[in-house]
């Protein structure tokens, strides 16, 4: 079975995928809130508000890898929670590297999805510095982690799917004047463990995704949104 790599996100977004982990044990991180701009003024978040992002991932493994784009719907709250409801797809993803895959791929494959959704995150500062990350956290009630499926067509066997999970990953946060950007880093820190036939192995994820208001929050009069 083919082994293609995902976190996990997360992301957040809109292909929430990430890739790098912030220790828990650390005592130089600690929760941050986000930001809300109302009537040209910016102020800490008093109450869940809606946003989306838009962006594309790269999922790389050993021997494939893919580009995907997508959208995301989710959440920011108080105390620095987020969450992460709802990723669509657009279209097919692009193979950058075949491997076991079929180059030319039959009609909405490589296909990307991902797994126990709804994402939980947290907004985390570190102390000193300017660093902001969000983590992306496994579900408190039933221990699910974030994750992955990928599909591709694979020679003389037909659609194969890999299903990839992480349990410690985190995007790097950066703020616009409007919005906020969350990058996953790639092959630095590559700990997302795929699950299937063979042995597992780990994979790493790339690429940035843009987060902004719901055209909803923003008929509210919500005009941005930050990380602190």
């Amino acid at each position: 079975m083919i082994k293609v790599k995902t976190m996990l996100v997360a992301l957040v977004a809109v292909f929430a995928f990430g890739a790098v982990a912030v220790s828990s044990a650390s005592a130089a991180w600690t929760a941050s809130p986000w930001l809300v701009r109302e009537s040209g003024t910016w102020k800490e978040v008093t109450r869940t508000v809606n946003v989306m992002s838009t962006g594309a991932v790269k999922l790389k493994n050993g021997e494939q890898e893919f580009e995907c784009e997508g959208t995301n719907e989710g959440t920011i709250g108080v105390g620095g929670l987020d969450l992460i409801s709802s990723i669509t797809p657009l279209g097919a993803c692009k193979i950058l590297k075949a491997g076991a895959c079929e180059t030319s791929q039959p009609a909405g494959l490589p296909e990307a999805k991902p797994k126990n959704l709804p994402w939980h995150t947290l907004l985390l500062d570190e102390l000193g510095s300017n660093s902001i990350r969000d983590l992306i956290l496994p579900d408190n009630t039933l221990g699910l982690l974030p994750g992955w499926g990928v599909k591709c067509q694979v020679f003389l066997i037909g659609p194969e799917e890999d299903e990839c999970v992480a349990a410690d990953e985190s995007t790097a946060i950066t703020n616009g004047e409007k919005d906020f950007k969350a990058t996953f880093s790639g092959e630095v820190n590559p700990i997302s463990i795929c699950k299937g036939i063979g042995t597992a192995e780990h994979g790493s994820v790339g690429g940035s995704i843009l987060f902004l208001p719901t055209t909803g929050e923003e008929a509210k009069g919500v005009e941005g949104v930050l990380a602190n």
